[in-house]
């Protein structure tokens, strides 16, 4: 059967998945993630940098030599918040489009909460029941109201932590005042997810890939496998807990922290800043982790087409 693969252009990586298609599903072959930064420095200014796209070409050129050695057939790129909102974003696409004849797909923040939702369902963890789904990238979040037959809510929220991080430009570690002030405008900006939760309440948060793999990764004392797990239910105490410890380290005393990636070292307060905003505002009894998102659910439509 044909080897597939998909790209996935964030804010933060630029990753990438090969899997081989055996029917209706597919055996992941390979995965890579490449912190190419690619919207550092230019969330405020609304434009990339010059160096931020040197850094997501350079990353480009090593998922292009992994896309020959796995011989793939079949390649779809996806481009997400850094790229649509930004003024220069098309000069990227025009870019890789001249090195590398490669089509990018632009997407909006409403794709992308669709294919983060059947990247989550492939998992099986809708199967029970509705969930939250929460998906932080650096420079948007999705918010995903669902279950296995369908969306009853989404919406994308220029909320990721890239962008919190250029926007707030708190202190690290925050103080408490920064803190309070934060989780504040935090709850104005996402008061239509409050409305809709009164619409189709749900018990559990569905935390998808990024951010909850490194949480449950620290959890797990750095051992997470996340190929070989898909999806765990994270212990609300524990995170609390772990939450807590993160917000109140410095940046050095964080990077010493196992389970935690070097590229989230940076960001990861402000990923839990949202999540404890989500979980203080909801009446939320169970959580659990994804490593299913986005490129998934995009491979999930590849294999099915």
């Amino acid at each position: 059967m044909p080897n597939l693969a998909v790209i996935d252009i964030g804010t933060n990586t630029i990753n990438l998945l090969v899997a081989e298609s055996l029917g209706a599903e597919f055996k992941t072959l390979f995965f890579e993630r490449i912190a190419a930064k690619l919207g550092k420095g230019g969330m405020a200014s609304g434009r990339l940098t010059e160096e931020a796209m040197q850094r997501g070409l350079d990353a480009l050129r090593v998922h292009k030599v992994h896309c020959k050695n796995f011989q793939v057939q079949d390649l779809r790129i996806t481009a997400t918040s850094a790229v649509r909102s930004a003024q220069n974003g098309m000069d990227f696409v025009a870019k890789v489009k001249q090195e590398f004849d490669w089509e990018i797909e632009v997407i909006d923040g409403q794709r992308e909460a669709e294919l983060i939702w059947k990247g989550v369902k492939l998992t099986g963890l809708l199967d029970t029941g509705s969930g939250l789904i929460m998906d932080i990238g650096g420079g948007s979040t999705e918010f995903i109201l669902a279950d296995a037959k369908g969306v009853n809510w989404m919406k994308s929220y220029d909320l990721g932590v890239t962008r919190l991080a250029e926007r707030f430009m708190a202190h690290d570690p925050f103080s408490k005042e920064e803190e309070r002030n934060m989780k504040r405008a935090l709850e104005e900006d996402l008061k239509e997810l409050w409305k809709a939760m009164e619409s189709f309440p749900c018990e559990r948060l569905i935390g998808a890939s990024g951010s909850f793999n490194s949480l449950s990764a620290i959890l797990a004392g750095g051992i997470l496998n996340e190929q070989h797990s898909i999806c765990e239910e994270i212990d609300i105490q524990a995170y609390s807990e772990l939450s807590a410890r993160i917000r109140s380290l410095p940046f050095e005393e964080r990077e010493a922290i196992l389970g935690l990636v070097p590229d989230r070292v940076d960001t990861i307060p402000y990923s839990v800043l949202l999540i404890d905003t989500v979980l203080d505002q909801l009446d939320i009894k169970e959580m659990t982790r994804s490593s299913y998102a986005l490129k998934e659910g995009l491979m999930g439509e590849m294999i099915i087409r």
